[in-house]
């Protein structure tokens, strides 16, 4: 059909060029306001991925496929979890990184890299695709998941919300609310 390293030399192209493009989407998201939105959506685009299971090649034992989502969403999303942190900006609610967070997630596209080789002697292209696949998808609801929990972001959006009522119904300040308290 052709040459046979092709097809690998191209899907690792392919696979580099995607890398690069989620670094970039990381790193300019955390310069945009955090909105439910922007937490919910990814997972849903992403989840069309899915659609990929209909072609047989691509299907992998339910077990493969559950591990391979308990890693992503146990070890592999922990560190960029671990890594970012919610700030509020006046009204907004901003995404902080910790200068680690770029190298970590570098190193978690070369871990990717080194598991795809060795996963890719044992299973077809379509089958590892398949697999890493499921293990991003974990990795990205596990860390929306975190960001939109209680201790995440509604907490922060909450607060900002709360803030944005109290600038609607002119609460007196406590300077104010005290002055007015003495003179009666």
């Amino acid at each position: 059909m052709g040459d046979p390293l092709s097809l690998p030399l191209t899907s690792g192209v392919f696979a580099l060029f995607g890398a690069m493009a989620i670094l970039v989407w990381r790193v300019r998201e955390s310069q945009r306001p955090v909105t439910l939105r922007s937490l919910i959506v990814p997972p849903l685009g992403i989840s069309t991925g899915f659609s990929m299971f209909v072609v047989p090649a691509f299907r992998i034992p339910w077990t493969w496929g559950l591990t391979a989502f308990v890693l992503g969403a146990g070890l592999f999303a922990y560190p960029l979890i671990a890594t970012s942190r919610l700030r509020r900006d006046g009204e907004q609610v901003m995404m902080t990184r910790s200068r680690w967070f770029l190298l970590i997630l570098i190193g978690l596209v070369a871990l990717r890299f080194a598991l795809r080789e060795y996963v890719g002697n044992v299973l077809t292209p379509p089958e590892t695709a398949g697999l890493f696949f499921v293990l991003a998808f974990g990795m990205i609801v596990r860390e929306r998941r975190w960001f939109s929990s209680t201790g995440g972001f509604s907490t922060r959006l909450a607060n900002v919300r709360s803030r944005k009522a109290d600038k609607r119904f002119k609460r007196p300040s406590p300077q104010y609310a005290s002055r007015l308290n003495q003179a009666v």
